[in-house]
């Protein structure tokens, strides 16, 4: 909410595409002030978190998006609708942290699972203290650890690794290529595919699988 720490002066907005790429490690923190003294910065239309090096094409720093105790009421939203969908883009060495607070990707699967908007995590994701997550669809190649709360999102594409801890997922878990699910305590109520040999494992040490099952 501070604009002077934005490259145009003002802090951002529904209409904006932010981009949280510059060096050196750092993060940017939405909480209870951000709510309150300015609740219009937490409308997007996309964000992008990235520690790559412009100069040398590595990752050489991890910037981190901080959600932290805003309420989950009070969620950060990613793009209008499925019409005018958003994307939240997590690359390698990068951090999405949710603390109690909500996050909404209005993105959507189109025809024969094109994708309208994105919410692609390459990097890492932690969603902790009953904290909220909504989307469309997500595409996992990273790490995603779900300490409890509720996660919405209709199809996961899991091609990295979830670590479940706790809470309830109520989606379609789609493993394609690869990945590894592991769930340790909390509810997986969705779906659980396994599409071909190579697709992946799903793993249960504790918790409740009540979803359907396909091979």
């Amino acid at each position: 909410d501070d604009g002077a720490s934005w490259s145009l002066g003002v802090p951002p907005g529904s209409a904006q595409s932010i981009m949280f790429t510059n060096a050196f490690w750092k993060a940017v923190v939405i909480d209870s002030s951000t709510v309150s003294s300015a609740p219009q910065t937490l409308a997007v239309n996309s964000l992008t978190i990235t520690s790559l090096s412009p100069t040398n094409g590595v990752y050489t720093t991890r910037n981190t998006l901080l959600l932290n105790y805003a309420g989950a009421g009070h969620p950060l939203v990613i793009g209008v609708d499925a019409n005018n969908p958003g994307s939240l883009l997590i690359d390698p060495d990068s951090t999405v942290a949710m603390f109690s607070s909500g996050m909404i990707v209005n993105n959507a699967l189109g025809t024969n699972n094109s994708h309208l908007g994105e919410f692609q995590i390459d990097g890492n994701f932690i969603q902790s203290d009953n904290s909220e997550v909504v989307a469309g669809f997500l595409n996992l190649t990273g790490t995603y650890n779900f300490t409890n709360g509720e996660l919405f999102v209709g199809t996961q594409f899991i091609n990295g690794k979830f670590n479940q801890q706790g809470g309830t997922n109520t989606g379609r878990l789609i493993f394609t290529e690869s990945g590894e699910y592991n769930l340790f305590d909390g509810v997986v109520a969705g779906g659980v595919e396994l599409n071909g040999p190579f697709a992946g494992v799903f793993k249960q040490s504790g918790g409740t699988n009540i979803s359907t099952v396909g091979l």
